[in-house]
């Protein structure tokens, strides 16, 4: 989801050693913007860019670097998020815990406001829930 929506609309940095792209100089001190959300939704990029379809990144193949919010290669030694493997561990569990739940969704607006950041659901988020099992450690 984080490419539909990612946290930042654009992220702003400065050049640090000069270089040349795409005819354009880039000298040190520049001030540079790159544009998320609309890399992340490219259709010279992404077949379908509007569409959440986890399903094509279960290979693992493509381009390291395509997919921008996380980033790509190895986390010790390239440019990918150190917090990857902790936040797809808590993405396990949080899964687990709704698997146990008995919930429904109240009438919401979760259309997604971009002039906010970070860009979140006009009524945030609510779930009625009701535990079906027993907490893990409960009485």
């Amino acid at each position: 989801m984080r490419r539909l929506y990612p946290f930042f609309p654009a992220v702003i940095g400065r050049v640090r050693a000069p270089f040349r792209w795409r005819n354009l100089d880039f000298p040190v001190g520049r001030q540079v913007i790159l544009d998320l959300y609309g890399s992340n939704h490219d259709p010279a990029v992404w077949t379908d860019p509007d569409e959440f379809r986890p399903e094509r990144f279960i290979d693992g193949s493509g381009d390291a670097f395509g997919l921008i919010p996380q980033g790509g290669g190895n986390a010790l030694t390239g440019h990918r998020c150190p917090g990857e493997s902790i936040v797809v561990e808590l993405m396990e569990r949080a899964l687990g815990l709704l698997a146990g739940l008995n919930y429904r969704l109240p009438a919401q607006d979760l259309e997604i406001d971009f002039r906010r950041l970070p860009a979140l659901p006009r009524s945030g988020f609510r779930m009625m829930t009701r535990r079906t099992s027993p907490r893990e450690g409960g009485a």
